[in-house]
């Protein structure tokens, strides 16, 4: 069976404890689960990816000032065999 990505969108108890229901394909199955926890923000939109909407668009090219350009280093000669 194919990885499947489930999104839920739950609220902690006052216990600080969040309490999932996950559906699944089959009944009485041993399933794998993994859980990654991030605070929502409701106010960030966010792409596919989980990159804030616009990010790209805002940084990229964004860069003012001098680039520091350190003198080339040399290598180490070693033995021709």
């Amino acid at each position: 069976m194919p990885k499947q990505i489930i999104r839920l969108h739950e609220k902690s108890g006052s216990d600080r404890v969040l309490r999932l229901d996950v559906p699944v394909a089959e009944p009485e199955t041993e399933y794998e689960v993994v859980v990654e926890t991030r605070e929502r923000r409701p106010d960030l939109k966010v792409d596919d990816l989980g990159w804030p909407v616009g990010y790209f668009d805002s940084t990229v090219g964004s860069w003012e000032g001098d680039f520091v350009r350190e003198p080339p280093c040399e290598f180490e000669r070693r033995e021709d065999y």
